[in-house]
């Protein structure tokens, strides 16, 4: 899975949903996920635990106290460690084997599958809270997912997720470079076609928050380097490996953002 070369990408006429023409088959891109190891991923875990404890806080605005949350997509387990210290008990799905297991290992828990969500996935557990972080614009059948997550949470859950914005300033300044347009992505969204999609699927939307994103500055310089090496490099002798590495800083003007939708019906 390549992080560019888009492909063609189609809009519905119907209901607005923006979708890329898939280069591979779900089954294809599934068996990818399984195999793919990210180590360089680990070294992120400060600037990823505090984007996660950011959003937390979109979390609590609506549940007042800590219940029962399963994160999609969980991967190495950085959201599910920022939940279990506020007390929540944690459920984790991901298909990296590779991530799952680490997860499984760092929380010390048995309570993160290394699957997709299937119909059959906690069948028998009902969630205060479900979360997708970053996952909802690599799903090939968005309402097929939504649908799951809806039967799955309890009367009045919530559905927190974040994902890209098309309609955002940066998507629209950039076009086809808008760097969230790849190969894995192949789902993409409004905030109107969210709201379709979500009432379609049983939820109504509450809020819709910019995603802040925290990167370190050496994340930050590398990829500056692409646009503007002379400028990255200048400043880049300026200041210390080390520091570049500590230092994390806040980015909120990619045109993420963050969804929450509260379950208003079974379907």
């Amino acid at each position: 899975l390549g992080l560019s070369n888009p492909g063609e990408i189609r809009k519905c006429s119907n209901c607005g949903y923006i979708f890329t023409v898939p280069l591979f088959t779900e089954k294809e891109v599934l068996q990818k996920y399984r195999e793919v190891e990210d180590r360089l991923h680990l070294q992120a875990k400060a600037a990823r635990t505090k984007t996660y404890q950011t959003s937390f806080e979109l979390i609590e605005k609506f549940k007042n106290k800590p219940g029962k949350l399963l994160d999609i997509g969980s991967y190495v387990g950085f959201f599910l460690e920022v939940a279990l210290n506020k007390g929540w008990e944690v459920y984790g799905l991901e298909p990296c084997k590779w991530a799952a297991i680490h997860s499984i290992k760092e929380l010390e828990a048995n309570k993160v599958i290394n699957q997709p969500l299937t119909p059959k996935t906690f069948a028998d557990q009902k969630f205060d809270v479900i979360t997708m972080w970053d996952v909802i614009e690599h799903l090939f059948y968005p309402t097929q997912k939504l649908t799951l997550v809806n039967r799955l949470l309890k009367d009045d859950g919530l559905f927190v997720f974040s994902t890209h914005d098309l309609r955002s300033f940066m998507a629209r300044l950039l076009g086809s470079k808008y760097p969230f347009l790849m190969t894995m992505h192949v789902s993409h969204f409004t905030v109107d076609s969210l709201n379709f999609l979500l009432l379609k699927c049983g939820f109504k939307l509450v809020e819709v928050k910019r995603h802040v994103r925290y990167v370190s500055l050496a994340y930050l310089f590398n990829r500056l380097n692409r646009y503007l090496p002379i400028l990255s490099k200048s400043i880049n002798s300026l200041l210390s490996e080390d520091y570049q590495k500590r230092q994390l800083v806040p980015i909120g003007f990619m045109g993420l953002i963050n969804v929450v939708a509260r379950k208003t019906n079974t379907v």
